[in-house]
């Protein structure tokens, strides 16, 4: 049976670049659609001597919700063997590795298919983002953030546990997303008028293990970022092992279960079909539909 699931939440900001050296446009009336000149695009780049593109992306619409569906592929080169004769040689060919993104431009939502074969979220976030700064920094003189959504929760659990902590460390994003918690939005935005800065750096130590973190204020940053906006770090004695650990929040990302089981198409696919199908389904009014709730569920109500 055919089914597909699992997409990371991710987020993404948009966040102005000084100085202006050059006159650039205004964004978008909707802010996330900055973002469309590269997808749309089909925009392709090199990092690290890896090439990626944007592939085959366009425009669905659910009631009054658009969604942009497409994918992000990565070129390697593999190595197959090739009988020749009375002999087998190894022949270098083109490997791409894809993986199905789903975008939401109004609250700034990228959802993106779990695949092993393409590299872990912090990968996909740092591939998505620098594929897109590309584009949009030298057109509209913005950076753009890619972040994954930790699990809701997930910071206090392992404080809870912990009998000594080391460090935390809370990264921030200069204030981007309405909806996110507004204490934290107003602290970081009186600091962006003083500093002009992109990230806020919150990091605290104590070597002994006796740091203290507070339930107030630090909570309404750790609500801040598990918006999407930034992440955060911790090194504890989890469940009291008297061993230090490293958590972070890219290691706890938010990921929604979309299931989708076709009935109809139980025969077994190759590869290539597999690929087709879940593009296909990734289009349909049934799977975009159960995106569009988890979003209404997740967007703070004003």
């Amino acid at each position: 049976m055919n089914k597909i699931k699992d997409f990371y939440v991710l987020r993404y900001s948009i966040v102005k670049e000084e100085p202006v050296l050059i006159e650039t446009p205004a964004l978008p009336e909707v802010k996330g659609n900055t973002i469309l000149s590269a997808l749309l695009q089909s925009h392709q780049w090199e990092a690290r001597g890896i090439i990626y593109q944007f592939i085959g992306f366009s425009k669905e619409t659910i009631d009054d919700s658009d969604f942009y569906v497409g994918k992000i592929a990565k070129l390697k080169t593999t190595q197959l063997g090739v009988k020749v004769s009375e002999d087998i040689v190894e022949k270098e060919t083109d490997d791409w590795k894809a993986i199905i993104l789903i975008i939401d431009t109004k609250n700034q939502f990228i959802f993106a298919r779990k695949n092993s074969s393409f590299g872990d979220v912090s990968h996909i976030c740092k591939s998505i983002q620098n594929g897109i700064n590309e584009v949009v920094t030298p057109e509209y003189n913005h950076k753009v953030f890619v972040e994954p959504v930790p699990s809701k929760g997930k910071f206090w659990e392992i404080v809870n546990n912990s009998e000594k902590i080391y460090r935390v460390e809370l990264v921030m994003i200069s204030p981007n997303i309405m909806e996110t918690d507004k204490r934290a939005r107003d602290a970081l935005e009186d600091l962006k008028n003083l500093f002009n800065q992109d990230t806020t750096v919150i990091e605290m130590k104590n070597d002994a293990g006796e740091l203290i973190i507070p339930h107030d204020p630090i909570d309404m940053y750790i609500e801040y970022i598990e918006e999407g906006e930034g992440k955060w770090e911790l090194i504890t004695d989890y469940n009291k092992t008297n061993r230090k650990k490293k958590f972070n929040s890219d290691g706890t990302p938010e990921v929604l279960d979309i299931e989708h089981v076709d009935k109809y198409h139980e025969e077994p696919m190759d590869k290539r079909q597999l690929e087709l199908y879940e593009i296909k389904i990734s289009r349909t009014n049934q799977f975009l539909l159960k995106v569009k709730d988890y979003i209404e569920d997740k967007v703070r109500k004003p």
